[in-house]
């Protein structure tokens, strides 16, 4: 992809967010010792990013 698309796409991007028009959306989130859960989570098509919180065990 030329870096001329590339900084238009980030700026699209970033004005969207800016105008809260596109939402980034966290899924289920897990302690590092779910750490097998948040794996499955993601096997079985959890919707949104699925979270793994590295500072709790």
């Amino acid at each position: 992809m030329p870096e001329t698309a590339k900084d238009a796409a980030v700026a699209d991007i970033t004005t969207w967010l800016e105008d809260e028009k596109l939402i980034p959306f966290a899924g289920p989130h897990f302690s590092l010792k779910q750490l097998k859960d948040a794996h499955l989570a993601v096997e079985r098509g959890a919707v949104g990013k699925v979270v793994i919180d590295v500072n709790s065990y």
